[in-house]
């Protein structure tokens, strides 16, 4: 997802884009999902719409890097930001 000034999702086409772990849910009705959401920035558990997240986390299309920085400081998954990462989730599992 994009990380905006306040570490909350917003939408710069992946120029922001950061990571973060979910750990619980909020249900009310199906348009009031939230999320309860660690990000490495802020140490403070947060609270998010998963409609927002989820917008956020469809919209990597580019990756923000500093000026001058090489693109290959970067590992990018098997068909770039678009294929690899936008509109996914990664679920993290024990293994027993």
């Amino acid at each position: 997802y994009d990380s905006g000034p306040n570490h909350e999702p917003c939408l710069v086409n992946g120029r922001k884009a950061h990571w973060a772990v979910i750990s619980g849910s909020i249900w009310g009705t199906w348009d009031h999902i939230y999320l309860l959401v660690k990000q490495s920035k802020s140490r403070h558990t947060a609270v998010w719409s998963l409609n927002a997240l989820e917008k956020s986390n469809c919209n990597l299309f580019e990756f923000g890097r500093k000026k001058g920085e090489s693109i290959n400081n970067f590992v990018l998954p098997e068909g770039g930001l678009r294929e690899g990462l936008n509109g996914k989730l990664v679920f993290l599992t024990n293994k027993k």
